[in-house]
């Protein structure tokens, strides 16, 4: 949005709606148009350059990642990346990531069911759906009964639960 001067929403909604991170230049052709409620053209932006500012930026967070991964985990992961998240649905990021890790991709597609559960398998949820299972796991284990010792403890101690 900086780059272009529009707005973060509209920035967004544009990268979702219109980018490409494959750095085909077969996809870079044009404009990309953002249209209004009524279906006027709100914005419009040189695909070229929507395109590369998603794949520098991309590209930028991809790197940041095999930095920190230690020495020789890439060549460990002989099942390939699996990619998640909302980002992982634009088009063109599964391309841009095999570049920079050498393995094969695989990503999360958007379900084809519908309803409640739907939303439990859609990438854009996984990091909120991961820390909601998180909380579950620790609860279940501070919910295990205490040993003879943390009873006594439990009843001379008059904080906690």
């Amino acid at each position: 949005h900086l780059v272009t001067g529009l707005p973060f929403s509209k920035a967004e909604q544009l990268k979702v709606t219109e980018g490409d991170a494959s750095g085909d230049p077969a996809r870079s052709v044009g404009n990309a148009r953002l249209t209004d409620d009524r279906g006027y053209a709100e914005v419009e932006v040189s695909r070229a350059v929507l395109n590369e500012i998603i794949r520098q930026r991309l590209e930028e967070t991809l790197g940041l990642v095999v930095q920190r991964l230690p020495d020789g985990a890439l060549g460990a992961l002989n099942g390939g990346v699996f990619l998640t998240g909302g980002t992982c649905l634009l088009k063109g990021f599964d391309k841009l990531a095999f570049e920079v890790f050498g393995r094969d991709i695989y990503r999360a597609e958007t379900p084809e069911i519908s309803g409640v559960h739907s939303n439990f398998k859609d990438p854009r949820y996984a990091t909120a759906i991961g820390l909601i299972r998180y909380a579950q796991i620790l609860e279940t284990e501070r919910a295990t009964p205490p040993g003879p010792v943390g009873r006594l403890f439990r009843m001379f101690w008059p904080f906690g639960r």
